[in-house]
């Protein structure tokens, strides 16, 4: 038996909106404007990354995701 724990994505966008979303495989966060994105990074309540500004982030689970 194996046991996946799912990724969960939540997203603020800029008028403070929020967006939950479940993966098994992986989440992609891209910015849909010419300014960059600011994003952080938690697993549970410990920050993996505090404030990371870039065109957007992947984060993948090993169940599978190339």
């Amino acid at each position: 038996m194996i046991t996946i724990s799912p990724l969960e994505m939540l997203v603020t966008n800029k008028d403070n909106k929020v967006k939950k979303s479940l993966a098994i495989n992986e989440v992609s966060v891209l910015r849909q404007s010419r300014q960059a994105a600011s994003l952080l990074i938690k697993n549970g309540s410990k920050f993996i990354i505090k404030k990371l500004v870039s065109d957007g982030v992947l984060v993948s689970t090993p169940a599978g995701s190339t």
